[in-house]
């Protein structure tokens, strides 16, 4: 079974309730439209559908053949105290440019607390760790570090809201165009007592904000 959500051939499909603890998968992840609870565990990607709720605590998502958690229907995605790592995305699907960790869509919700997303690569599209599209992310407590992307390395949120709070984007490159931490275009971005640094782009190495509304409170942002 080929999950177009993550590009990922997914080893389990879920419409009902699914609990998994502590269980490794190797070379599939899980397609998801019902409710999915991930704790302790070990696992390539998540595709999420329109209905479905996602909870992962405590787990690894690492070396997906695409976006870690993709969730481009209008579906809800809890992240605590757990890595997305070393995903790569070649090509944008589903009409969407890029999320080589996480893939939002529109009307979509995605809670990241107390987590890193980092190594994690768009070869042609944007937000290396992060691509938000018409949703809303909420990043709390978290690390963005050591992300690709043609732009917005760290971030990259296009019409939608992002909420990033007591957080660290760093480390984080882009190709081509955008920044290195993140690239704003028609949304709204809202930054509160975090940390931006050592990004790199050719165009705003930090924030790049292009038609939309960008909040930056308390915070620091370096080279």
């Amino acid at each position: 079974f080929e999950d177009k959500a993550t590009n990922n051939t997914s080893t389990m499909t879920n419409q009902g309730t699914l609990n998994i603890t502590s269980t490794t998968f190797s070379g599939g992840g899980i397609s998801n439209s019902g409710s999915l609870n991930i704790t302790s565990s070990t696992l390539p990607g998540i595709g999420n559908g329109n209905t479905g709720i996602v909870t992962i605590i405590d787990s690894t998502l690492s070396g997906g053949r695409g976006s870690g958690i993709s969730n481009p229907f209008g579906g809800t995605v809890n992240v605590t105290n757990s890595t997305i790592s070393n995903h790569t995305v070649s090509f944008g699907l589903l009409g969407f440019g890029g999320g080589g960790g996480i893939l939002n869509g529109p009307g979509g919700t995605v809670n990241v607390t107390n987590s890193t997303i980092s190594g994690n690569t768009t070869d042609t599209g944007s937000g290396g760790g992060i691509y938000n599209q018409g949703g809303t992310i909420n990043v709390n407590n978290s690390n963005i570090f050591g992300n690709t992307s043609n732009a917005g390395g760290g971030i990259y949120n296009k019409d939608g809201t992002m909420n990033v709070t007591n957080s660290i984007i760093s480390n984080n490159t882009t190709d081509s165009s955008g920044s290195g931490g993140i690239s704003n275009e028609g949304g709204t971005v809202n930054v509160t007592n975090s940390t931006i640094s050592n990004n790199t782009s050719n165009r705003g190495g930090g924030i790049d904000n292009n038609g939309g509304t960008v909040t930056v409170i308390s915070s620091t942002l370096s080279n």
